[in-house]
């Protein structure tokens, strides 16, 4: 996928993915290449999320991307997750424990003002 990102941009995007894995040791799905044609979203380029979506057999798939995975996707294999915008996982998370997740949101934004001394928990989501 980081083939994809513009030349110039690539550094940042390894960066994050680092970041990522560092962040979440279990982030890495290996093995989902055996589930690629049981899936059938409607990019095919999007068929190895998917994929990684079954073997990991997560309860949530959080896309800003939903209408590339209706129910179809899933319809030939055992699980199925439910397909969320970021918007409405955070909603979820916000309703299940408002307190925690506004305690996420304050260390987020606290590690980011390392580099964006100005940032706030309101400039820190998006749409404020």
């Amino acid at each position: 996928m980081i083939t994809r990102i513009p030349q110039g941009e690539r550094d940042a995007a390894v960066a994050r993915v680092l970041a990522v894995f560092a962040a979440f040791p279990d982030a890495p799905i290996t093995g989902y290449e055996r589930h690629t044609l049981r899936v059938r979203p409607l990019d095919e380029d999007d068929r190895h999320v998917a994929a990684a979506a079954y073997a990991a057999r997560v309860d949530v798939l959080v896309t800003g991307n939903t209408r590339h995975f209706p129910p179809e996707t899933f319809a030939a294999v055992r699980h199925a997750p439910e397909v969320l915008t970021p918007d409405a996982f955070a909603a979820r998370l916000f309703a299940a424990d408002p307190e925690r997740l506004l305690q996420r949101l304050r260390v987020q934004v606290t590690a980011r003002q390392l580099r964006v001394p100005d940032e706030t928990l309101v400039t820190h989501l998006p749409y404020s």
